[in-house]
């Protein structure tokens, strides 16, 4: 078994690799710019831009060491972001692989003593099926591509379950308990949301061992090292907020996607929202325009931390928003557990039925608590498949170890069946996904080109990092800006405003946005016919500069580069 694991191993290292170098030259998630100034701020010792109520710090603080030690070009900035981001996947595989090991443990001891009546999956079909439902989850639903800290979090989900299996196994030594609460302190500064799960982790902990009459030093010194661990980053949060906090990520998210209020710009008329502490500044009133240059020193500062521009929202319980939010939710889990892959892990649901009694499946709460706790806090507020795939994971391997019928020839065959149709489905399911990702990525690359070529083409143009720009194409229009090390500091929400406006109102937006120090401004869009008065292609790209002010002559410095 320890080759086959080995091999499956190698299998998934290699087709992670594939589905990683199909998108490595994109940015597929707009969150990245944000983990990646916070990285460049904490490694700069700017604690006033680092701290940050809504990102969590660990997947910053490698993306922000990785850019610290290689110091890439603009081309190679997102290759190294996902690079760090398969460095990742090669962890969570390595934790999986101990958790998948824990429950093959569960397996062969909860019918050891039964061998003569009952029959379960064999040890090889054990190692696939789990082999095959890690690069499920891992390249389908949180995937490789995607820079967010999500990978972080499915490690840390899957260590702190094979602890919880260990300690429920009755194997757990002190150091056990040391490891579980290191883990879950480090899942939470990944994400918030395993601070609140932490405690469901630990209770379970903590009954496991009551239940088994042992001394509850184990859970007490697991607690000591998690409040150890999250300790600083608690600390930090609550003082930069005034009041305790792990994180306003759960707010944030149920203020967005349940109450309905609008993602950036909240300037208190929203009915009932409350007023804003420290809004952005508004510049003009018709149309809107705003300027946010102060505290952050970050690309894109509106969505660099959210929670500090919508302190003061209070959110309101809705009975009605929070029925339309639970009834989405279980439309996406029924897509999640019905999915080609997931379907078939319902026939071993229906033989698990169909051959044991429901106190088997009570009989791995320990595991199944934690994974149903996390999908029910996602329910309430917001599901996407990344945020729960790792509890996905752990909810099947719960109810697959759980897997049993009466011994006999048929069973044996049917076992063998159920096992091989799911691992043939997934293996082509994965097979496609390259595939399918091919042309969308294709197009990406092509964008990426373009947003290196507006950075290189505005730096020649006389704009430095460091300086200030504007832009009126909102939250779409920032990953040349980081690439260029320029700060937007202040814009329109939407080009389409802009452009509809009679020709003196756009020369007032361009002075109101003079006034906030912007050298230039850069959109994406293209103007309009009778709109491009003072306007400059950037190159041979769709994007577009308007300056502010006199720039630089660069011609000498083109010169030298060329």
């Amino acid at each position: 078994m320890v080759r086959l694991r080995y091999l499956l191993g190698g299998i998934a290292v290699g087709v992670g690799l594939v589905y990683g170098w199909v998108g490595r030259a994109a940015a597929h998630n707009i969150d990245v710019i944000s983990y990646l100034d916070m990285g460049d701020a904490y490694l700069r010792g700017d604690w006033k831009t680092a701290v940050n109520g809504l990102w969590s710090p660990l997947y910053a603080l490698l993306l922000g060491g990785a850019m610290k030690i290689m110091k890439p070009a603009p081309f190679w900035e997102f290759p190294l972001v996902h690079l760090v981001g398969f460095a990742i996947y090669i962890g969570a595989l390595l934790c999986f692989n101990i958790l998948w090991i824990e429950f093959g443990q569960v397996l062969r001891e909860a019918y050891s003593s039964q061998e003569e009546s009952w029959v379960t999956f064999s040890q090889s079909a054990w190692l696939l099926l789990g082999y095959c439902l890690f690069l499920w989850v891992s390249l389908q639903l949180i995937t490789v591509l995607e820079e967010t800290p999500d990978m972080l979090l499915a490690a840390a989900v899957y260590l702190a379950s094979a602890f919880i299996l260990r300690i429920s196994r009755d194997r757990a030594g002190i150091g056990t308990f040391v490891l579980l609460g290191m883990v879950l302190g480090l899942g939470y500064d990944a994400k918030a949301i395993l601070f609140p799960l932490t405690f469901v982790f630990l209770g379970v902990a903590a009954f496991t061992t009551y239940k088994r009459k042992r001394s509850f030093a184990g859970p007490l010194v697991a607690v000591f090292v998690f409040l150890l661990t999250a300790s600083p980053l608690l600390l930090v949060l609550s003082r930069s907020k005034g009041r305790f906090t792990f994180g306003d990520s759960g707010k944030i998210n149920y203020i967005w996607h349940v109450d309905g209020v609008p993602r950036m710009y909240w300037l208190g008329n929203y009915p009932g929202s409350g007023a804003p502490i420290h809004p952005p500044r508004l510049i003009l009133k018709e149309p809107l325009v705003y300027e946010f240059a102060a505290p952050f020193a970050a690309t894109f500062p509106p969505w660099y931390d959210p929670s500090y521009w919508y302190d003061g929202m209070k959110s309101h319980f809705d009975l009605g928003k929070q029925i339309r939010a639970l009834v989405e939710a279980a439309g996406i889990y029924h897509g999640l557990f019905l999915r080609p892959g997931a379907a078939l892990i319902a026939i071993s649901l229906i033989l698990f039925l169909s051959g044991a009694r429901s106190k088997d499946l009570a009989g791995r709460l320990d595991v199944l608590l934690p994974a149903m706790a996390a999908l029910g806090l996602y329910a309430l507020v917001h599901v996407e498949s990344r945020y729960v795939a790792p509890f996905i994971l752990v909810f099947w391997g719960g109810v697959l170890s759980r897997v049993r019928l009466p011994k006999s020839e048929l069973a044996i065959r049917v076992l063998r069946f159920s096992a091989l149709a799911v691992i043939l489905i997934y293996a082509v399911e994965l097979s496609l996904g390259p595939l399918r990702a091919a042309a969308p990525e294709k197009f990406r690359a092509a964008e990426m080109q373009e947003e290196l070529e507006v950075a290189r083409s505005i730096r020649q143009a006389g704009i430095r990092p460091g300086d200030q720009v504007a832009t009126v194409d909102g939250l779409s229009g920032v990953v040349w800006a980081r690439l260029a090390k320029v700060r937007i500091i202040a814009g329109l929400p939407d080009d389409a405003v802009l452009w509809s406006q009679r020709s003196d109102v756009r020369l007032r937006v361009y002075s109101a946005l003079a006034t906030t120090g912007a050298k230039a401004i850069v959109t994406g869009s293209v103007p309009p016919s009778g709109s491009m008065d003072g306007w400059i292609r950037i190159n041979q790209t769709g994007h577009y500069l308007y300056p502010l002010m006199r720039l630089p002559d660069r011609s000498k410095d083109q010169a030298r580069e060329q």
